[in-house]
C-alpha cells in the first residue's frame, strides 16, 4: 500500500512539473532595466599611519553592480583596479596629493564617473635613538626611529659630501683619514 501510495505521489508531482509552462515574453521583457539607475554613489578612504603608503579605497553606492577605481598613481594595470559591489582596493602611494576617480557601472550598464581628491602625508619620525660607536679612527652608527623605514648619513669629514643610505635597525662603518672633530648629520 505505501508503495502504490508512493507510485501515484510521485507520478502526479511528475504530472505537475511537467505542466508548467511559462507564458511568452515574460523571460524577454527587460524595459525594468532603463529604469534601473545608481546613486548616492560614495566612498570610504583608509590611509594608514605607519608611513607605507597604505590606502584602502571602497567605494559604496545603491544599484551599483562594479566601480573601476583609477588610483591617480601609477602606471599600466597597477594604475587601476575593477571591483565588485562590497569589495574594496588597495594601492600603495609615495607622499603627496592625488586624485582618485571611480566610474561605478549599474545594471542596465549605466556609468557615471565621481573624482575625489587625496593627500597622503607621512608622519615625521618619532624616538629617534642614534648608536655610536667610536675606535680611534673609525666610527659606527646605527639609527632606529618610529615610523622612519631609512636615513642618509653624513659624517662631515668631505666637503659636498653625498650622503650615505643606511637603513632602520642596520649599522655602517666609516673610517676618517685623520683624527679632529667633525659633524655627524642624520636625515630622514
Amino acid at each position: 500500500m505505501k508503495k502504490l501510495t508512493f507510485i501515484y505521489g510521485f507520478a502526479l508531482l511528475l504530472i505537475v512539473a511537467i505542466s508548467c509552462t511559462q507564458k511568452d515574453g515574460i523571460d524577454k521583457d527587460l524595459t525594468f532595466l532603463d529604469t534601473a539607475v545608481s546613486g548616492n554613489v560614495d566612498k570610504i578612504i583608509d590611509i594608514s599611519n605607519d608611513n607605507s603608503g597604505k590606502v584602502k579605497i571602497t567605494p559604496t553606492g545603491d544599484g551599483v553592480t562594479s566601480f573601476v577605481i583609477s588610483f591617480g598613481h601609477g602606471t599600466g594595470t597597477a594604475a587601476s583596479a575593477t571591483v565588485l559591489a562590497g569589495a574594496s582596493a588597495t594601492h600603495i602611494y609615495p607622499e603627496g596629493d592625488y586624485t582618485v576617480s571611480i566610474v561605478t557601472a549599474d545594471i542596465a550598464g549605466h556609468q557615471t564617473t565621481a573624482t575625489y581628491p587625496l593627500k597622503v602625508t607621512y608622519r615625521a619620525p618619532e624616538n629617534l635613538a642614534v648608536t655610536l660607536t667610536q675606535s680611534v679612527h673609525n666610527v659606527k652608527v646605527k639609527a632606529n626611529a618610529d615610523f622612519a623605514a631609512s636615513y642618509v648619513i653624513y659624517f662631515g669629514d668631505v666637503t659636498g659630501e653625498v650622503g650615505t643610505p643606511l637603513a632602520s635597525g642596520a649599522e655602517i662603518s666609516h673610517d676618517y683619514a685623520t683624527s679632529g672633530n667633525y659633524n655627524l648629520k642624520s636625515l630622514r
